[in-house]
């Protein structure tokens, strides 16, 4: 965020009007006798300023403005000191901007969404000139770009759509509206005018997993994951990664929903919750899972009511503890997209270039970090556990992040064409994690057996 700006001292346009025309010199010639010839030549810079919004160098770029933070603009209390169209924005004249997000699900439903729905509400308010409105339950990316569509027309200039686009399918619709720009999460297309976003989910799920080593009494936790993809995959190994690194010899068991929710009306038999119970009975004291809605931490609570010591982790949103009893939740593993979100936008806002893909994780600043993992109060050695995961966060914000979770040497299941996966000493390369299809050595599935990646179309093995 930028700092708040003093108001700039301006003149007022009729003065700086005037003052132009002064530069004008006027010179008098008298001829002979009664003969006199007068000559007035005015010298005026031909080129009119820029207006509010223009992008912008210095002060005498801008018309009857000031140039702040590279655009033209005047200080303001209210949009009635504003030129027309402007706005009033951190007291300082901007030009609005129309934001409208397309949801795959119903952020009163779904925690993923609501994490975007919060992201939505903070960039808003961090950047004080977009006007933004949501438009939810577009599960299927036809659907969504049809509601693209749809926002277009309205008007709106940015199209935020929070379902993944693996196959690209928005680079149609950008290339058809060339005067709107498109964030599409997990984009894997280029396209002039869309943008994809993603996070570093697999961060927040290293500190999961170094909390559930820590808390673990049975050294055997677990983690319901959705899609067998790059991205799920790396959370995966990360949380396991984390546990391993506090509980040395830790089994972690991981089951599949294959999908990233159970699409059926939520009940008991919610496969969220079934996978849950199943990690449970097979002793499980720990239960995280990557699923878009809180069901399998429904079931731990439900567990729990019926006498199991069985405790869960969260996630997508940092609320997720909130709604359960103490001693429920150990902590959850959350998304804050209005950083992000507001970097991105307000490039587009400043008519600067984007960059083809943003990826976020944890920064420097826990304001400014796209991802986190918070412990519990309830916990009873959360302030212990908070310092250490705050040392690990601090190694988390350098760079991308993948150094501290990802250096060798990793051994697989049995996935990897060579072992070590990562020797001894390396730091496995961004585009290995992108395409990661492996899981490390000490993950198991339901069966006890080494764990495999299933063999599904977005991480196909070969195997």
């Amino acid at each position: 965020m930028r700092p708040r700006l003093m108001r700039p001292r301006l003149m007022r346009p009729q003065a700086r009007i005037g003052a132009i025309v002064a530069r004008g010199l006027c010179v008098a010639i008298a001829g002979a006798l009664l003969q006199v010839v007068t000559s007035c030549s005015i010298l005026i810079d031909p080129e009119v300023g820029k207006g509010v919004g223009a992008q912008c160098s210095r002060d005498e770029e801008c018309q009857a403005s000031s140039c702040v933070d590279g655009l033209c603009t005047i200080g303001c209390n209210d949009a009635a000191g504003c030129p027309g169209g402007a706005v009033c924005a951190k007291d300082l004249c901007q030009l609005p901007l129309t934001v409208a997000y397309v949801h795959g699900g119903d952020p009163n439903a779904d925690e993923l969404t609501r994490s975007f729905e919060d992201g939505r509400l903070a960039a808003d308010a961090t950047l004080g000139y977009t006007t933004s409105s949501t438009d939810p339950n577009h599960p299927l990316v036809t659907d969504a770009v049809a509601a693209a569509s749809d926002a277009a027309a309205a008007g709106n200039q940015v199209i935020v759509s929070t379902l993944p686009d693996p196959g690209g399918a928005f680079a149609g619709f950008a290339a058809s509206h060339p005067g709107v720009t498109v964030l599409a999460l997990r984009s894997t297309e280029n396209e002039a005018g869309l943008v994809s976003f993603d996070a570093r989910t697999f961060q927040s799920y290293y500190l999961a997993g170094v909390a559930a080593g820590r808390l673990t009494t049975e050294n055997r936790i677990g983690i319901v994951a959705t899609v067998a993809m790059p991205e799920v995959v790396a959370s995966v190994n990360a949380y396991a990664l984390g546990a391993q690194r506090v509980a040395p010899g830790v089994v972690v068991e991981v089951v599949w929903l294959h999908s990233f929710h159970d699409p059926s009306p939520p009940s008991t038999n919610s496969m969220e919750r079934v996978l849950a119970r199943k990690l449970e009975a097979d002793g499980c004291d720990i239960v995280a899972h990557l699923a878009d809605n809180e069901r399998a931490l429904d079931e731990v609570a439900a567990l729990r009511g019926a006498g199991s010591s069985v405790r869960g982790i969260g996630a997508n949103v940092d609320t997720a503890c909130n709604a359960f009893a103490e001693g429920t939740c150990v902590g959850t593993a959350y998304f804050r997209w209005g950083p992000l979100l507001g970097e991105m936008i307000d490039a587009i806002h400043r008519q600067t270039t984007l960059a083809p893909s943003y990826v976020a994780g944890f920064a420097p600043s826990a304001a400014e970090s796209v991802v986190g993992f918070s412990v519990d109060a309830s916990v009873a050695t959360a302030n212990v556990l908070e310092a250490e995961l705050d040392g690990l966060r601090a190694e988390l914000s350098a760079g991308d992040g993948i150094a501290p979770i990802f250096t060798g040497p990793l051994t697989s299941t049995g996935q990897c064409d060579t072992e070590p996966c990562v020797a001894a000493g390396a730091t496995l390369p961004a585009a290995d994690l992108a395409s990661m299809c492996w899981l490390v050595d000490g993950i198991v599935d339901d069966a006890a057996g080494p764990a495999q990646v299933p063999d599904e179309a977005e991480c196909a093995t070969g195997d």
